[in-house]
């Protein structure tokens, strides 16, 4: 079971990391943060799968 609040406060802490990751603009991404967005993008449509499922109180 799943609350809304939590899935919520994930789905922004999700997009706040992503957001910090892709506005890096003057680095060069490295395998890590590769590795991190996918990580964050997996997370996102989990949290996006659980949300739909109805699983979510």
């Amino acid at each position: 079971m799943f609350f809304k609040t939590e899935i919520d406060a994930t789905k922004k802490i999700v997009a706040v990391k992503i957001n910090e990751i892709l506005n890096e603009t003057e680095k060069e991404f490295t395998v890590a943060d590769l590795r991190n967005l996918q990580t964050l993008f997996v997370l996102r449509n989990a949290t996006d799968e659980k949300e739909r499922s109805g699983e979510v109180f």
